[in-house]
């Protein structure tokens, strides 16, 4: 089996980092590439579950984690795991992808794409490790001192180029 991309979509609260990935995932579905995602939680607490089913009460019982199964869809619940990103990935891999995104986890160290909304956001991000690309609505002549010679989109051409540019990671 051959290693997967992973690659990762990074911004401050509420800066289209979602919708962004959503857009990526259907540009390489379009052209024949399988992705998985994984998402950092960073609005506090827990995510979501749905309380009452039987894998909640299974986890309220002391299960370490429970997998509920039908009509090929799976869906898993875990608590008090305090795992990596790193094995998050090895979890993700199990499921064949050709390439893993991950929207968060902007100290992570992966190959990124930062979204910088503003001249200040940008400064920030562009002090990430492995920074590859910038989306922002600033000029190439105001982003291009914190980005370099890396490239910057607009967020109108962002998910096709930066689709593009995960699958050349591929090769």
């Amino acid at each position: 089996m051959v290693e997967p991309v992973v690659f990762q979509i990074v911004g401050f609260k509420n800066s289209g980092k979602t919708t962004l990935v959503q857009a990526v995932i259907r540009e390489l579905l379009k052209q024949g590439y399988a992705a998985v995602t994984i998402k950092h939680h960073g609005h506090g607490g827990k995510p979501d579950v749905l309380e009452d089913k039987d894998t909640s009460l299974h986890m309220r019982a002391g299960a370490l984690a429970s997998l509920a199964e039908g009509e090929g869809s799976i869906l898993i619940q875990a608590d008090n795991l305090d795992w990596p990103l790193e094995r998050l990935i090895q979890l993700m891999t199990a499921f064949g992808p050709d390439i893993i995104l991950i929207e968060g986890y902007k100290k992570e160290c992966y190959p990124k794409a930062v979204i910088a909304r503003n001249l200040e956001e940008a400064e920030n991000l562009s002090r990430l490790d492995n920074v590859h690309a910038a989306i922002t609505p600033l000029l190439p002549e105001e982003a291009h001192p914190y980005f370099g010679k890396k490239p910057v989109w607009p967020s109108s051409e962002a998910a096709e180029k930066l689709a593009a540019y995960i699958i050349s990671l591929l090769q």
